[in-house]
């Protein structure tokens, strides 16, 4: 009798007052740390300035969540992606130390060089505390998906004339290659949206798969466009009957064809053979050999990583200036990459992440989130999404998106066997 009289519809209007009041906090909280992850796109205004004014705004961000991270460090909160996630912070500390020790760099520039490549990574633990919704980091996902593909039309629109600091851009493929910072959020929204259409049929989501995977198709990138339309492909057959599955493989067959014949795709299947035609002449081969050891200072940095180097700010940065004039990019060797600057423990870490991602049955709706991930594993020889600050934030709202959906079954399962 005392709770129907305290939950009157006055005091239940008050607490979904507060509850939609925290969650457009939650929203606003992480728009904000997203924006400030991707450098807000990084204008060219910003690009410009004397001094990197993104480090300190996302440096200033991060050490306000600090105290949250530390939480689950002493084990007061822990998650199902928790332990992984320490590992990988423990790894970008030691790794700090590395380039400052060894390296010789400054610690604030060790500290700087970090903060955009790998930083993100301390924001999972934070939104895992906010426990924030499920249909609030899909919005952010939304957002930001609309955001790149909106800025990368204008960009194309406006080419050669530059309103971003691109990541990329060249002319050398058959098609304007433009690509914006934060694109791992194009590849994020396509899934989610090909998994939405699938979970309510609405139109609107087939047209933004469609937008999205022609963007994909513009990045003229060979290993972004074969692993996403692998794996569209794939979880489109999953959702179909045998006989839509045949009809599916032969379409597929005859788009196959018809696309593999274009200039753009035989400019492209050109240049790959070209590159690998002798391995021990191909350049990411060399630049692995060289990276795994000469590049590496002593037994310590095999075990902790190197650390990331700040511009042209320290010899180590002027180390990998030259390197890069030899055509030599950490960035090109995938998981090794990884393993150069962070070290042992992070590719421990991203096996134990990907272990528990493939225990975990996959939830109608919430597919694209192992989707995404599945493509951060196919990409993984050759690009650097797991220490980009592209991938690194869509990274961490698959996993908090995973998370969230084992943490529900788990409490199914409770609720069933009382």
């Amino acid at each position: 009798m005392d709770l129907q009289k305290r939950l009157n519809p006055t005091t239940l209007s008050k607490i979904s007052i507060r509850y939609r009041s925290n969650e457009r906090k939650n929203l606003i909280i992480l728009l904000t740390y997203v924006a400030a992850s991707i450098k807000f796109f990084n204008p060219s205004f910003l690009a410009n300035l004397s001094f990197n004014i993104n480090n300190y705004i996302y440096g200033v961000l991060l050490i306000l969540i600090i105290p949250y991270n530390y939480l689950f460090f002493i084990k007061v909160y822990k998650s199902y992606f928790s332990k992984p996630i320490k590992i990988l912070i423990l790894s970008i500390i030691l790794a700090i130390a590395m380039a400052t020790v060894l390296k010789k760099q400054f610690l604030l520039h060790s500290i700087f060089a970090t903060i955009f490549p790998v930083g993100s990574y301390l924001t999972f633990l934070f939104i895992t505390y906010k426990r924030i919704k499920t249909i609030t980091v899909e919005r952010v996902i939304l957002i930001f998906g609309i955001c790149y593909i909106i800025l990368y039309c204008i960009s194309f629109i406006m080419y050669p004339i530059k309103i971003l600091h691109f990541q990329d851009f060249d002319d050398e493929r058959g098609i304007q290659r433009i690509i914006i910072n934060g694109i791992g959020f194009l590849f994020l929204f396509f899934f989610m949206s090909i998994s939405k259409f699938f979970l309510t049929s609405k139109v609107k989501w087939i047209l933004f798969s469609v937008i999205s995977y022609t963007c994909i198709l513009a990045t003229a990138e060979r290993m972004y466009i074969a692993s996403a339309s692998l794996l569209a492909f794939i979880f489109i057959i999953k959702k179909q009957n045998k006989y839509v599955r045949i009809v599916s493989v032969i379409c597929l067959i005859f788009l196959f064809d018809l696309i593999y014949n274009t200039p753009q795709v035989q400019m492209l299947i050109e240049k790959t053979g070209n590159e690998v035609s002798v391995l021990s002449n191909y350049i990411r081969y060399q630049s692995l050999l060289y990276f795994l050891n000469d590049f590496q200072q002593s037994s310590v940095t095999l075990l902790f990583g190197n650390g990331f180097a700040y511009g042209n700010k320290s010899a180590y940065g002027l180390q990998m200036m030259k390197l890069h004039d030899k055509y030599y990019w950490v960035e090109d060797l995938g998981f090794f990459g990884l393993y150069v600057y962070l070290g042992l423990l992070s590719i421990i870490a991203y096996l134990v992440i990907y272990l528990k991602i493939f225990k975990l049955k996959q939830v109608k709706g919430y597919e694209y989130a192992f989707f995404f991930m599945y493509f951060i594993a196919l990409n993984g020889l050759t690009n650097y999404g797991t220490y980009s600050e592209n991938f690194v934030m869509p990274i961490v709202l698959s996993l908090y998106i995973i998370q969230i959906i084992k943490h529900k079954s788990m409490y199914e399962n409770r609720v069933n066997s009382i």
